[in-house]
């Protein structure tokens, strides 16, 4: 997994990078909590404040009713009828037999017992058994490791200066308009 420097999420904060790098390193904060709390590290409070005021003050109640509905309506919705068929002039109903409802149920059953013997098989269970420990032993290394802002390597100050120059020429720019 490509980890993403201090300097490529401001730009992607910032908004200067193209769309489909952006659309990568939001799959990536999805998937990696260290660069999310890199990247949530990076807004600052006049930003979040700005998203606030773009919210509506009853946004939260409003998500909150419309679950509730939801919820209701899944139940208060009536189960479905038994299909119905006409033979001699007379109608009977069907409904599921039993032994299609086993059936079914030992299908999913033998699928995820052979699902389970193949990760058995290949090991798989026993490799996230022994990389508990080492993640957290990395983990501790991180949380060790100085978090110093005056240490920043060239390339970094160069990103960080172009990225500062293009935001005071976009403004600039606008100022124009």
């Amino acid at each position: 997994m490509k980890h993403y420097e201090k300097a490529e999420w401001l730009l992607y904060k910032d908004g200067l990078l193209p769309q489909d790098q952006c659309e990568e390193m939001e799959e990536h904060l999805m998937e990696c909590t260290g660069c999310l709390e890199l990247y949530l590290s990076l807004v600052s409070e006049a930003e979040i404040e700005q998203a606030e005021q773009l919210i509506s003050p009853d946004f939260t109640e409003q998500v909150m009713q419309e679950v509730k509905n939801l919820e209701i309506q899944s139940i208060h919705q009536p189960e479905p009828k038994p299909v119905s068929t006409i033979k001699n002039n007379k109608v009977k109903k069907q409904k599921k037999s039993k032994k299609g409802k086993r059936t079914s149920m030992l299908v999913y059953y033998a699928a995820a017992a052979s699902i389970t013997l193949f990760f058995m098989g290949t090991g798989f269970f026993q490799a996230l058994v022994e990389t508990g420990p080492k993640l957290e032993a990395l983990q501790a290394k991180v949380e060790n490791i100085p978090q110093s802002k005056t240490e920043l390597n060239w390339s970094q100050k160069i990103t960080d200066k172009t990225s500062r120059w293009l935001r005071e020429f976009e403004r600039q720019d606008q100022g124009r308009l």
